[in-house]
């Protein structure tokens, strides 16, 4: 039987982590972002911030040319997606169709949301990538909640009139 020893152990894990980054090859800053996001298959993310969004390092330590922008632009280009099983996350859209079953079964009724419907809440709070402000403000104002939106409405002047 073969051994490591532990500090080769330790290299394997960060590198398999893409730690530290190397240097991009092709495709530029936002295509290193998408493969960080792709590698680790689930970016977790986190309001906290005390220099930035948390999950901002965690592209940051893997892409030195990483700007905050790159997340909203992968959104766009549907090339990463939102969603939420033990927490809000990116996740790469190779695995979106990994996602469709409990989609399916909470859009059928067959499976329920972990939480119930709460009609004593009057207020939303948005924190969600700028792109989809728009949608989920007007839906919170369609069910006559309070809205508080932590950037602005939309990045496109002509959703807002």
């Amino acid at each position: 039987m073969q051994s490591l020893a532990l500090v080769q152990a330790k290299k394997i894990v960060l590198l398999s982590q893409k730690l530290p980054p190397k240097k991009q090859r092709n495709g530029g800053a936002l295509a290193s972002t998408l493969s960080a996001i792709e590698n680790l298959s689930y970016v977790q993310i986190d309001t906290i911030s005390v220099i930035q969004r948390a999950h901002h390092h965690t592209l940051w330590n893997r892409n030195p040319d990483y700007q905050l922008s790159h997340v909203d632009q992968l959104l766009e280009r549907r090339e990463v997606f939102e969603y939420w099983s033990h927490a809000a996350a990116y996740l790469p859209m190779r695995d979106y169709r990994i996602s469709l079953h409990r989609k399916n079964a909470l859009a059928s009724g067959m499976l329920k949301h972990w939480y119930k419907k709460d009609e004593s809440v009057d207020i939303i709070y948005i924190a969600l990538p700028n792109h989809v402000h728009h949608e989920y403000v007007i839906k919170a104002a369609q069910n006559g909640k309070a809205i508080l939106c932590d950037k602005s409405l939309s990045v496109d002047m002509d959703k807002i009139e």
